[in-house]
């Protein structure tokens, strides 16, 4: 026997002994070999036509996931931004509005004071005027005074002047007329 029939008779009964030992198991290796082979074409089928378009799909739906997830994120850093952006406004409208309110403030203040010093430059003029026509009432009344005082000195020294001279008439007008404008200054 050649070292090689050995080995063939070796297998062999090494083969009948594993398909011995299936067989007392109930197992016909024929038939299993057979649903290997079955199930092996039913994963190739399936992998082919089910789970790669499944997979596919899959990934997809992922994807969309993900980019809904990331479009999330930014509309949420859109919306901080937004509302950072409607707060920096709101605070910039009220340093404007408190700028504009302080601004009026000061213009009412200034009208206010403006009205009050033409309000009193007005009655400064009007005492002035008032004064001015009370000095030419008064200057007109004591000229009319002084005209009527002349008057009455001038009957009253015609009456005395009808009993003494001319030049003591003149002398007595000339005094009262001194007087007179003694009293006035």
């Amino acid at each position: 026997m050649t070292p090689e029939s050995v080995q063939a008779a070796t297998e062999a009964a090494q083969a009948g002994a594993f398909s011995s030992v299936l067989s007392s198991l109930g197992v016909d290796w024929q038939l299993f070999i057979a649903q290997l082979i079955n199930f092996a074409i039913v994963i190739f089928v399936l992998w082919k036509w089910a789970y790669k378009p499944l997979m596919i799909k899959m990934d997809e739906r992922s994807k969309k996931i993900e980019d809904g997830l990331q479009f999330s994120k930014e509309a949420d850093e859109r919306l901080k931004s937004a509302v950072e952006e409607n707060e920096r406004i709101i605070n910039e409208a009220k340093a404007q509005s408190h700028m504009f309110i302080e601004e009026a403030r000061d213009k009412a203040e200034k009208v206010r004071q403006d009205k009050i010093r033409l309000t009193n430059q007005d009655m400064e003029r009007v005492i002035a005027d008032a004064k001015q026509q009370i000095e030419v009432e008064r200057q007109g009344t004591f000229t009319a005074l002084r005209e009527d005082i002349a008057d009455l000195v001038t009957a009253a020294t015609n009456k005395v002047a009808e009993k003494i001279d001319e030049n003591t008439k003149r002398s007595l007008i000339s005094e009262a007329l001194r007087e007179i404008e003694q009293s006035k200054g």
